[in-house]
Order: C-alpha cells, then structure tokens, then sequence
C-alpha cells in the first residue's frame, strides 16, 4: 500500500520517516519470503495508521522537531512492526533499526571535545535549547542542571510519549531495544567493538538466571518483560543448545563408534 492512502489526521500526525521505512522492510525481507514480504507490511502500514486514531494529538505534526527520523512515530512505527513481526524478529533486530535512525546524526559530531569549554558550553546551550522546545510541546519532560565550570553537563528526560504509548498498548518488554540507542552512541563513539553491546550484558544477565533454575515468570519480570513469550522467544535458545550438547555426550558415552545404536533393519524385521 502506498503511504499517501494510509487514512490518518496529518495536522496533528506525521507518517513514520522514510529510513524507518526502509529498515523495517529490510527486517522484514530477511525473516519472510518475497511473496510475503509487501503482506508484511502492508499490516505494519494499517495497524500504524489505526493507533493514530485513538492517539494524542497535541505532539505537534512536522513543526515538533522530536517527531522526525528515529523520533516519537518512527518508535511507534518500530512498535507496530514488532507486534506484526514478534515470531521471528530479535530484540537485536529492534535494537538495529533504532541505531541505525540514530547514530549518522551522532556521527557526524566525532569532532566535538566536549572536554573542551568552548564545545561544553556550546553542548549545554543546545541542550538547554532543547528543554525549552520540549517545554513547548509538553511532549518529553526534560531536566538540564545549571552550568558548573570542572563539573559535566547533566540532563535527564522523566518523560517520554514513545515510553507511554508503550505503557498504554502493552510494548513495555520491548522499550530497551528503543532506549539502548544511547549507549550505543557512547559505545560508537569510543570505537567499542560492535560484537559488544548492552543486550549482551542483559542477555548474559537473563540466560545465567535461566541456567540456574530461576522460572520463567520470575526472570521476565526482573528483565522487565510483559510475559515469558518474549523471554522464550529471545533467550531459551541456549537452554535447547545444552539440551543438544547433553544428548550428544550420552549417546558418545553409550556408543563411543558413533553410528546408530542398532541396526534399522533389525528392529523393523527385515
């Protein structure tokens, strides 16, 4: 379906960005064969369209800068695309779309020393420039604490309309794939190694409680998960793994040869 027909208010809306677009469509094709692929979609494209009924419409459509790319819609966007997708798509897959809308912008400011006072105080401008538009739209709660020469600049958000459409529509159990993009900037930043971001602290986290015995119950509400669904879904593989492991090392014990136990033929009378 082309974006023009989706059937939502664009005074007070926008449409999700087209970089949103095209990574979703990119998660999509590596999960669903082509003849699938635009169905997929198409669903995204409808249940997106649908929330935006029963939305807040005081977020400020395109004059509101946080509603741009990697923004409040293209989150929402990602939320829908997961509730289409959640059999098959991975809290990294999600984490991958998020950075992807997110980081060029950081990028492109490697050249700031923010150690240095003329870019720290131009930093806590931005930043305080920020809060006033946030003050604006009444969108995200933002705090900036007062400059303070030899001490860091501090500013934190107690608010967020993608965390409360979250909250409102049960996608809770996916919010850190949304909100890990900001230490992935730290981590792009410093040149930390791609293969080690903060979901494998939280999967080593959730998969040693898992091995220890823990229910299942009790380790998705301490990974802050809705239900097990999501922590079957994404973390129980390596439990089917040892499972695998343990079955090879019996058979090996019980015939060293490899091979079958017994032949086929004899058991079946032939």
């Amino acid at each position: 379906m082309k974006d023009k027909k989706l059937l939502f208010d664009r005074k007070c809306h926008v449409l999700y960005s087209k970089p949103c677009k095209k990574e979703i469509r990119a998660k999509i094709a590596l999960h669903y064969p082509a003849a699938e692929r635009e169905a997929v979609w198409e669903k995204v494209q409808r249940q997106y369209a649908d929330f935006l009924s029963d939305w807040r419409t005081d977020l400020g459509g395109k004059r509101n800068f946080h509603n741009g790319v990697g923004g409040t819609y293209d989150c929402i966007a990602i939320m829908y695309f997961y509730d289409v997708c959640r059999d098959v798509v991975t809290f990294r897959e999600m984490e991958e779309i998020e950075e992807n809308l997110i980081l060029p912008a950081f990028r492109k400011l490697r050249f700031v020393d923010i150690n240095k006072p003329f870019w720290k105080k131009l930093m806590y401008r931005a930043f305080t420039t920020a809060k006033k538009r946030c003050d604006a739209w009444h969108d995200y709660e933002m705090a900036v604490a007062p400059y303070e020469n030899g001490k860091p600049i501090y500013y934190e958000f107690t608010a967020c309309p993608a965390a409360e459409f979250a909250k409102q529509f049960g996608f809770t159990d996916i919010m850190p794939a949304l909100c890990n993009v900001d230490y992935a900037s730290i981590y792009d930043a410093i040149g930390f190694p791609k293969e080690y971001h903060l979901h494998t602290l939280r999967h080593f986290f959730v998969s040693t409680l898992l091995h220890s015995g823990i229910d299942k119950q009790t380790v998705a509400e301490l990974a802050g998960h809705a239900d097990t669904g999501f922590l079957e879904r994404t973390y129980c593989h390596p439990e089917m793994a040892r499972k695998r492991d343990a079955a090879t090392s019996m058979l090996t014990s019980i015939h060293p040869g490899g091979g079958m136990l017994f032949p086929l033929q004899t058991a079946v009378g032939k």
